[in-house]
């Protein structure tokens, strides 16, 4: 585990290449968080979101990997929070061409264009 900055954390697991044992891992992880904490005279609970890339070693880089949890991660979010998701070739292209629309102006006066590569 490593931590990226504020409340970004990664988790690297190796050897697993299918999502039940990482599902797993990961509802424990939701329901660890879920647990009330006693501070100050109050109980505070916490959420987590999480996105998870499943690939082989060789397969993009860590940047590319990031990106796709990272935009599993924000389907989380947008959807509630509090669980974890695992990455979407067309959920990514969805959001990178959402992001391009909304670059372009879409709903200003100006013409927009639509630009993206496969994912």
């Amino acid at each position: 585990m490593a931590r990226l900055g504020d409340d970004e954390f990664v988790l690297l697991l190796a050897d697993l290449n299918e999502r039940s044992p990482v599902a797993r891992i990961l509802e424990k992880l939701v329901g660890a968080f879920a647990v009330p904490i006693p501070f100050g005279g109050t109980v505070v609970t916490l959420g987590v979101s999480m996105g998870v890339h499943l690939c082989r070693l060789n397969e993009g880089d860590e940047r590319e990997w990031l990106m796709h949890a990272d935009l599993a991660m924000y389907n989380v979010k947008h959807s509630g929070g509090n669980g974890y998701a695992f990455s979407s070739p067309r959920k990514a292209l969805e959001r990178i061409e959402g992001a391009s629309v909304r670059a372009a102006g879409v709903g200003s006066r100006r013409p927009a264009t639509l630009a993206h590569s496969p994912v």
